[in-house]
């Protein structure tokens, strides 16, 4: 007696691919493959998402750091100028009076409000575009942009905290040290090793901020998570990452600064207030310091989200939770 016909899909094996249920996900939808990715894939990568995605990145970057730094240097002209006749004392005779202590206050504090600002947008940036990058969906400018200042916050909490904590180790280092004389300097250098701990162990934040929309404590805490098991892989995979954007960043900040060295207006604040050639040495430095904090940003940023991407493929099958939310 032949058997009847049965009801059902026909027995067979499972597939064994997380990512085979999912049908808009496949095995590389966009420009990274959603698989455990190898030290090729991370440059490939890196370098196919800031070829196809260069507006975004590199464009908004450099509009970031571009507008911080001339406000940067607007401030500083600002505090110049407010401190008249004490600026040029400083230059003469080392004398730093009252007023001139003041407006140095005031200039650093914008700088590094500034500063930090635009550092968590421009990680923030990255972030959102190699969410798209991995997904192969459109970036549209003004998305990104929306997106990024949207989880700028988060970001620089995600990025202060850790750096107030390794501020706090290296400062009770230099105490210490100051204390306990000579004998205190091995004590003393423990703080490195502790510093590069703490940065490797919360480079992966900024990326969980945006990707998972996580607060600054619950970034700080999946970032640590991820990092467990591969903390050798993403420390040597960053500071690569970082020397060769520094080396990079710095060929190109020689030819700046030796143009604006040569047309500087020799030390006198009131002529680089009004000189020209102050105001080109104005707008030369505005531009190189624009365009090396894009290069010691953007890149090493994109590596770390990378990295944030292979540590979620490799742990969480990231590929079902990967598209924006």
């Amino acid at each position: 007696m032949q058997p009847g016909p049965q009801s059902g899909p026909p027995p067979g094996p499972q597939s064994a691919s997380p990512f085979a249920s999912a049908s808009p996900f496949a095995s590389q939808p966009g420009l990274i493959p959603l698989r455990p990715l190898s030290l090729g894939d991370l440059c490939r990568g890196l370098c196919s998402t800031t070829g196809r995605y260069r507006r975004q990145l590199l464009g908004l970057s450099l509009l970031v750091f571009g507008v911080a730094h001339a406000l940067i240097h607007g401030a500083l002209a600002v505090g110049l100028y407010a401190a008249g006749d004490e600026a040029l004392l400083l230059f003469e005779d080392d004398t730093v009076g009252t007023p001139l202590l003041v407006v140095a206050a005031m200039v650093m504090f914008c700088a590094v409000s500034l500063t930090a600002c635009a550092y968590a947008l421009v990680h923030a940036v990255c972030a959102v575009v190699l969410q798209h990058a991995a997904l192969g969906s459109p970036a549209p400018t003004r998305e990104v942009w929306h997106r990024a200042l949207a989880r700028m916050l988060p970001v620089l909490g995600a990025l202060a905290l850790p750096l107030l904590l390794s501020f706090g180790a290296v400062l009770a280092a230099a105490l210490l040290t100051l204390a306990a004389g000579p004998g205190g300097l091995l004590v003393g250098a423990l703080a490195v090793p502790f510093v590069l701990w703490v940065w490797t162990r919360y480079s992966l934040a900024p990326a969980a901020a945006v990707i998972e929309n996580a607060g600054p404590l619950r970034a700080l805490r999946r970032s640590a998570r991820l990092v467990r098991g591969a903390w050798w892989r993403i420390f040597t995979v960053s500071a690569l990452m970082l020397l060769l954007t520094g080396v990079v960043a710095y060929a190109v900040d020689v030819p700046f600064s030796f143009s604006a060295s040569e047309s500087g207006p020799d030390g006198d604040p009131g002529i680089w207030l009004t000189d020209d050639s102050g105001l080109l040495d104005a707008a030369l430095t505005t531009v190189t310091a624009a365009v090396a904090s894009t290069l010691t940003t953007v890149f090493p940023q994109l590596a770390s989200t990378l990295l944030y991407v292979d540590r979620r493929l490799r742990k969480e099958h990231l590929a079902h939770t990967l598209a924006p939310r």
